[in-house]
């Protein structure tokens, strides 16, 4: 009996001992932790792939017209009658370098002259032959009346001394007496000499040749009254030029072509020569032939029929001019778009690794809520505990405002996922076909063709206006 209390007590003092000897427990009221929600399926967006640059051709058609002599372009007073064939001789201008040029040449070169002495049997002086012979003239050959002018010049007067005016002697003598003085040199003296002669020889009409040009019709007309070469009518021909036509406008913009072409590409705009855009206009990649003259009837002097008239390559170009431009179409927004999609990306990345953090930690939180613990004293336990509530609030609270933001960010996706696509485009010089003007680049074939162009251009010009000699209309 007393063998049984002893035992009794030492397992008290035992039990007691150890329970002072552990502390306080917690002990969890589950076992089973909370689990955070799942987390979201990241799904980014993926960059946008633009359309391939793309080239397309503008193509303008300058059509073939037929050069038409207004009106305004001739006064006729001329009526040739059935089966009378009046003869005519030409007359060209005097300075053939500033009325008969080709490509505004300013010198008298048988490559840049209409008309040249040397050779008469030119291009511009044959195709305004065969349209007076067309007309029903009989065209008397120029160098004979040439020949004729110089007979006549050189008759009228005995001497080079004769030639020049009584003004011209007297710098004549002033020359001679600056050379004897030592004041000009031997080179100078002869040159001033030279030019005097050339400017002051009197004509056969007993004129200094201070206007070359009227001389020159009044010699001829001189010429073709009297002798056993006559001539009814005198054709002066005051101007025949082809010269490029760069300093006119040619309007793109009013060419339906061109129109359907800007509704076509999105973006393409009309302005000035630039890349980037359509000319509005482009100075006329061709030439232009100019023809001025007037007929004169040598019996009485009176002028009988006066015309001009301007011309451009269309109408000596049965086929047609072709421009063309070459426009390269690209998407100008591509980096803006995807840049905006990267970012976004990157947005959303940050925002779900931040949530995934947050998730880790709460959960940490739930499995620690599960876990027993021992504390020395019950303010410890319940520090413990406190805190952790508190931990796991704050958390909770961050998890689920965190969440909230990251599937707003999900829901609220950058517009430029769907944004058009802005081009812009790069335009190309115009290309002319067939080539109409010189250039140092063009083979010797191409020249020939532009060559023969410009003689089809003066064949076109000359006999329009001249067509028009002993119309009914009466100006």
């Amino acid at each position: 009996m007393i063998k049984n209390k002893i035992n009794n007590t030492c397992i008290l003092l035992l039990s007691t001992f150890i329970l002072s000897g552990c502390g306080v427990a917690y002990t969890p009221t589950s076992s089973m932790a909370k689990k955070a929600e799942a987390l979201p399926t990241l799904t980014q967006i993926e960059y946008r792939k633009s359309p391939e640059d793309k080239m397309d051709i503008l193509s303008l058609n300058i059509p073939y017209k037929k050069s038409k002599v207004t009106q305004d372009d001739f006064v006729s007073r001329l009526n040739i009658k059935p089966g009378i064939y009046p003869s005519v001789i030409l007359n060209i201008p005097s300075d053939k370098s500033e009325s008969t040029s080709i490509d505004g040449a300013t010198n008298s070169s048988a490559t840049d002259s209409q008309f040249s002495t040397a050779s008469y049997y030119n291009q511009a002086e044959q195709e305004v032959e065969k349209a007076m012979m067309r007309k029903g003239f009989n065209v008397l050959d120029r160098a004979k009346f040439e020949a004729k002018l110089r007979d006549l010049r050189d008759n009228y007067a005995e001497n080079k001394h004769e030639k020049i005016s009584d003004s011209a002697r007297a710098v004549q003598n002033s020359l001679k007496k600056q050379f004897e003085d030592g004041k000009i040199d031997m080179g100078e003296f002869q040159t001033k000499m030279d030019q005097l002669e050339m400017s002051s020889k009197r004509s056969s009409a007993g004129k200094n040749r201070d206007t070359n040009e009227m001389i020159d019709i009044s010699e001829v007309i001189r010429a073709a009254q009297s002798g056993d070469v006559k001539a009814d009518y005198l054709l002066q021909i005051n101007k025949m030029e082809v010269t490029p036509s760069y300093d006119r406008a040619l309007d793109i913009y009013n060419f339906p072509e061109t129109k359907a072409f800007l509704q076509d590409h999105i973006g393409l705009e009309i302005g000035d020569l630039k890349e980037d855009n359509i000319p509005r206009s482009i100075p006329r990649p061709w030439y232009r032939a100019s023809f001025n003259a007037k007929l004169i009837n040598i019996s009485n002097g009176k002028i009988v029929w006066i015309g001009n008239h301007l011309t451009e390559s269309n109408s000596a170009n049965k086929d047609g001019i072709s421009i063309t431009f070459n426009v390269k179409q690209y998407v100008s927004n591509n980096n803006y778009i995807n840049s905006s999609i990267d970012s976004y990306n990157s947005q959303l990345q940050s925002k779900y690794d931040e949530l995934k953090r947050v998730t880790s930690k709460l959960n940490n939180l739930y499995k620690q809520e599960t876990r027993a613990m021992e504390f020395k004293t019950e303010d410890d336990k319940t520090r413990y505990i406190s805190n952790m509530h508190s931990d796991i609030s704050s958390t909770e609270t961050l998890y689920s405002s965190t969440l909230t933001e990251y599937k707003q960010l999900q829901q609220e996706r950058p517009s430029q996922i769907s944004e058009n696509w802005a081009y812009k485009y790069n335009v190309g010089e115009p290309i002319i076909t067939p080539t109409m003007m010189s250039n140092e680049n063009n083979s010797p074939a191409m020249e020939e063709k532009i060559r023969e162009h410009k003689n089809a251009l003066i064949k076109e010009v000359t006999t329009a206006l001249i067509n028009t000699i002993g119309s009914k209309k009466d100006r």
